[in-house]
């Protein structure tokens, strides 16, 4: 419910806190970088604004279903604190999202960033649709940048037909372990298409196909067909150096072996058939 009448105004350096779980549906001024604290789980239900560049420290499950704006500024926003934050709005803000400690959760049903997103050393950012329809999370100019031991993953729904497609410009590798982990349940795909990725040398990432790993891919826009990906490590239950398909994605390089389509569908390929000896170093 709401907190009295009017916008609820943070200022910096507040502790917000409930006796019980609580959601305030009031309008929000983000005034100040603030705290979520207590023992007790918060929902922002109205919509949010940043007066500036502001962090918010979630030491407590929280969310904020409200839309996040910056009224033009350009403001970027940060989470930390040792605590999820789960974002269900469609926000408008444009600057850069951080994530500096945990997670942070982008609901695949309703949530909307409008900008780029960083994920600091040993933090999650996740795109979570187990439910509802395929909307589109991350603008198409967006960049998501993972550091060393970074974790981005996204899920398709576990029920229904609904599949879990995302497109972004650029996937930066800034460290040597970061992780990508796309999840497909069912029939419903888990697809990731990035226009590019970029990484300095030594740097790497661990793909993880999960789910049913046929229907989880990862797409790079003009990389060609059977060139090794030796910079990613894919596993399907199976863990080996990458090699593209332009029909599947990256997928894990077979000793021996060449992904053919089993001609069910274009996303459902064979690694068993021997069509050409091909060695991946």
């Amino acid at each position: 419910g709401a907190l009295g009448t009017g916008t609820f105004a943070i200022r910096g350096g507040t502790t917000v806190q409930a006796t019980g779980v609580r959601s305030i549906s009031n309008a929000v001024s983000a005034a100040g970088d603030f705290t979520v604290g207590g023992a007790n789980p918060i929902t922002f239900a109205g919509p949010v604004t940043l007066t500036a560049d502001r962090t918010i420290t979630t030491s407590v499950a929280t969310t904020i279903s409200g839309a996040i704006g910056d009224g033009g500024g350009g403001y970027k926003l940060t989470k930390a604190g040792g605590s999820g934050l789960t974002l269900s709005g469609a926000s408008t803000y444009t600057g850069d999202t951080t994530v500096s400690a945990n997670t942070l959760t982008l609901n695949g049903l309703t949530g909307r960033l409008n900008g780029s997103v960083i994920v600091n050393s040993g933090t999650t950012f996740a795109i979570d649709n187990t439910a509802g329809t395929d909307i589109v999370n991350l603008p198409a100019s967006a960049s998501v940048t993972l550091a060393n031991t970074a974790v981005f993953t996204m899920a398709s729904p576990t029920s229904g037909t609904n599949n879990r497609t995302e497109s972004i410009a650029n996937l930066i590798l800034t460290g040597n372990a970061a992780t990508l982990t796309l999840t497909s349940s069912g029939t419903n795909l888990c697809d990731l298409t990035v226009g590019a990725i970029t990484r300095p040398a030594g740097s790497a990432l661990t793909f993880n196909k999960s789910g049913v790993p046929a229907i989880s891919h990862l797409f790079i826009t003009g990389y060609p067909d059977n060139a090794p990906v030796p910079y990613v490590t894919v596993n399907d239950g199976t863990s080996g150096p990458g090699v593209y398909s332009t029909a599947n994605g990256v997928v894990r390089a077979a000793t021996g072996n060449s992904y053919v389509s089993n001609g069910t569908a274009p996303q459902n390929w064979n690694n068993t058939a021997t069509l050409t000896r091909r060695r991946w170093r």
